[in-house]
């Protein structure tokens, strides 16, 4: 009777929303000349592969959430971790709307970050991000029940765990995507 119960409760009773995150398409560009940048020596000029410039990295982010139960989520809000050095900036979710069962929201989002390094060196958009910023992902998905009660999501890592909370972590800052 007890496992009924904590069946119903978790599947019934609560909306459980699932996430997953995609990165898509990319872009390097070439935003100029480095103000650290000095000409070769006994010249006057730059010479274009041997100067630092600056590059802008971004990459297409798409989250996808899943509500995976009976319940309807209302008043959905995406959260970040505010101290996590990788902040993709999503588009604001629209929170009046609630996600119905079985169906899923798919929020854009764009990674940018800057690198000033040789034109040879620079990075591959295929490799970014990397390992270790796609491991200091840290995104909560705040919703709450038919009852008001609220509920929370959280994804850390590269799609690699996903919680369910009743509370926020205390020992963390998040704040609206």
């Amino acid at each position: 009777m007890i496992q009924l119960y904590k069946w119903l409760h978790e599947r019934k009773i609560r909306p459980r929303l699932d996430m997953k995150i995609e990165y898509r398409d990319g872009s390097s560009f070439n935003k100029g000349i480095s103000p650290r940048a000095k000409p070769a020596p006994g010249q006057d000029y730059f010479v274009a592969n041997e100067t630092l410039h600056i590059f802008e990295l971004s990459r297409t982010v798409i989250l996808k959430v899943v509500n995976n139960s009976e319940s309807t989520a209302y008043y959905p809000r995406l959260l970040t971790n505010s101290r996590s050095q990788f902040q993709p900036k999503f588009r604001s979710i629209d929170s009046i709307n609630p996600i119905p069962p079985y169906s899923d929201l798919l929020i854009e989002g764009k990674l940018v970050d800057w690198e000033e390094c040789l034109p040879r060196e620079r990075t591959d958009v295929g490799n970014f991000p990397s390992k270790e910023a796609k491991e200091e992902l840290d995104l909560i998905i705040e919703y709450q029940s038919l009852r008001k009660k609220k509920y929370f999501t959280r994804l850390v890592g590269d799609n690699t765990s996903l919680e369910y909370l009743r509370t926020l972590p205390k020992n963390t800052e998040f704040k609206p995507a």
